[in-house]
């Protein structure tokens, strides 16, 4: 939990509406990752999102694909990717990056 509000602080330092959320599932043989603890609202489908470690490497890049109640589907470019995402990573979206 504490990772998670540090990399939203160091995020909404540069851009006071970036997004931080945690990686809560991956279905890795779809490239498919759920995103929760982020707020929802104004997310479109399409949406351009990086999936991080704590260390805020970059590890892969998506786009939402579906929004549910309380998370984001993204779908992730594993040809890009340094890894598959893990439960725990981090997504960020900006309003640089959407």
């Amino acid at each position: 939990e504490q990772v998670l509000e540090q990399v939203r602080g160091s995020y909404r330092r540069v851009d006071p509406d970036a997004r931080v959320g945690r990686v809560t599932a991956v279905i890795a043989d779809v490239d498919l990752v759920a995103v929760g603890e982020i707020k929802l609202d104004g997310f479109r489908i399409g949406d351009f999102v990086s999936v991080i470690d704590a260390g805020q490497n970059i590890i892969a890049n998506g786009r939402v694909v579906a929004i549910t109640a309380d998370s984001l589907h993204v779908r992730y470019d594993k040809a890009s990717a340094k890894r598959d995402p893990r439960d725990g990573d981090l997504a960020v979206a900006t309003t640089l990056k959407r």
